[in-house]
Order: C-alpha cells, then sequence, then structure tokens
C-alpha cells in the first residue's frame, strides 16, 4: 500500500502550479539537443490512466504514448504501488548478477506469449539491433550463409533508432552528415515485391 506520505506527494503534485509552457520550451530550445521529431505546442505535467494533463490543466487523450515503447497507462495505483515496493528494496542490478525478479518475470512473458525464451531490451534501438544479430546468426548457423555475408534488407527512409546502425536505412536529417553507415544493410523502396526480388537475385 501506498504510505500516506506517498499520498499526500501524489495529491500535492496534482495541485501544483508549474511556470508558464513559454518558460519549459525555453529550457527545452537551450538545453535539450534537437532530434528530428518536433514536440507539439503543449507542456505535459502528469498523466492519470490514458489522458495527460498540461501546465494549464487542459486534458489530453494520450494517443502517442511512450512511441516506440511499451504504455501501460500514467500512475496506475497497482503499478505505481509495485514500483514503490519494489525501488524500496532495489531498484536495479547488473546483468551480470543474477537477483529474483529477473527469472520470474522471464517465466510468465514465455508461458504468457508460448515462445521459449525472452530477450529484454532497455530500448527500441537495443531491440531492433538485437533482431539484426539473431537474424545473422540464423542465417549463417542454420542456412548456410557464408560468415561476413549476412546482408539485411530494410525499406528506405526507416528509422528504428538513434544508434549508427539504425541510421543505415534512413533518410534525411536523421542520416545526413553522419556516415560511413554500417555495412550489409541495405534498403528498397517500400512496397516494391520486384525490388526485392531484384535484389535477392
Amino acid at each position: 500500500m501506498l504510505t500516506r506520505n506517498t499520498k499526500k506527494l501524489a495529491k500535492a503534485t496534482k495541485l501544483r502550479q508549474f511556470s508558464s509552457m513559454a518558460h519549459y520550451r525555453d529550457l527545452q530550445d537551450k538545453y535539450v539537443a534537437h532530434s528530428n521529431q518536433q514536440p507539439a505546442p503543449v507542456v505535459i505535467e502528469r498523466g492519470e490512466g490514458s489522458c495527460l494533463f498540461d501546465t494549464e490543466g487542459k486534458r489530453y487523450i494520450d494517443m502517442i504514448a511512450g512511441n516506440g515503447s511499451v504504455s501501460q497507462g500514467h500512475c496506475h495505483p497497482r503499478l505505481t504501488e509495485a514500483i514503490i515496493r519494489q525501488s524500496i528494496k532495489i531498484n536495479m542490478t547488473s546483468r551480470s548478477l543474477l537477483n529474483t525478479s529477473l527469472p520470474a518475470a522471464a517465466k510468465y512473458i514465455c508461458d504468457t506469449t508460448g515462445y521459449d525464451m525472452w530477450l529484454p531490451q532497455s530500448t527500441g534501438s537495443e531491440a531492433c539491433e538485437a533482431a539484426v544479430k539473431l537474424a545473422r546468426k540464423w542465417a549463417y548457423t542454420k542456412k548456410g550463409v557464408q560468415d561476413g555475408h549476412g546482408d539485411v534488407l530494410f525499406t528506405k527512409g526507416s528509422s528504428w533508432g538513434m544508434s549508427i546502425a539504425a541510421g543505415a536505412t534512413a533518410e534525411g536529417s536523421v542520416a545526413d552528415h553522419f556516415g560511413p553507415h554500417t555495412p550489409g544493410i541495405h534498403s528498397v523502396e517500400y512496397n516494391d515485391a520486384r525490388a526485392v526480388e531484384n535484389y535477392l537475385k
């Protein structure tokens, strides 16, 4: 259960008035490195369920969430309590150590999905690069592809993160002036089966 102090803090956070949206936009422009994603002209202060609230108290339905990541809604009491309970014991351990939570979580996920194993990743870029590595390993060990010749094919303009490999098939500002790009990653036009066929020849 949440303690009385935690409940008071949560309630105070909902009621607290912050600086203007322009103040936060100025801070963002000055101190946060610019990306290819231009933020919407609102400043989010808190979330509740499927809704977000800006610094002026306006409510929005969150249909973006953490794009490219899993969203479980905002500040659900059961999740909040679980996070607090865990953080009182320990926040995180290195993967070079065993802990009591990860094996149980892995079993639950495998039992639920029917998959044999689970490879947890911190980011979308990590997940996609792990998929590339797994595809290449499969090609070499199961399909007899010569080692070092495991090319990977994407659609042009695709971007799946900020890593150097992720930029190999990107275009525009997310690709310009970052080369040379990772070798062995190629691209064809989206929705062009003939281009895929020609590449495979």
